[in-house]
């Protein structure tokens, strides 16, 4: 596997916990809530890692701000490259949104209290992740209200993770 050119993003699939990768040539910025001697890591990050030669690996978490030339994590959105993530965690709970903006994706991190109407109709997206920071009987219900508003959603709990590659 050729890594030079490789731009990538991992969204793992954890049992209780969160990571994504983002992948440039041999190097990653990994946003988690694991740490490094953790079994989730070990089982199934650092492989991953591994199997895409990464061998420089900065690990942030969630809720930081943090930026380099191509990675601008800051204010509950994540940018690599033009790939853009938007964050949806307890913060966001009850509000109300204006404006329509463009998000590559939309990542509901952590139980927030939201309606996925109001999301549809406040932002444009892709796909909805739900990572495994989330009850499962929240899961169920974005699951259940995804299908009605017609949002492609990816649960990533007890599923294989979800890969981005932005060469293609």
């Amino acid at each position: 596997m050729k890594t030079y050119h490789q731009q990538k993003i991992i969204f793992f699939s954890l049992k209780n916990n969160f990571a994504s990768a983002f992948i440039y040539g041999n190097k990653a910025i990994l946003v988690t809530d694991l740490n490094e001697r953790s079994p989730e890591f070990m089982f199934s990050v650092q492989p991953a890692l591994q199997l895409h030669k990464v061998d420089d690996l900065i690990i942030k978490p969630a809720n930081s701000n943090y930026k380099t030339s191509n990675f601008i994590m800051q204010d509950d959105q994540i940018q690599f490259y033009d790939y853009k993530i938007l964050i949806l965690s307890k913060k966001f709970n009850h509000k109300i949104f204006q404006g329509y903006p463009q998000f590559s994706a939309i990542l509901i991190h952590d139980d927030p209290i939201i309606d996925l109407e109001n999301i549809k109709t406040s932002f444009n997206a892709d796909i909805l992740l739900a990572d495994a920071t989330n009850k499962a009987y929240n899961l169920k219900k974005y699951s259940i209200a995804a299908k009605k508003s017609a949002y492609i959603l990816k649960i990533l709990r007890k599923n294989p993770a979800y890969l981005i590659d932005l060469n293609k």
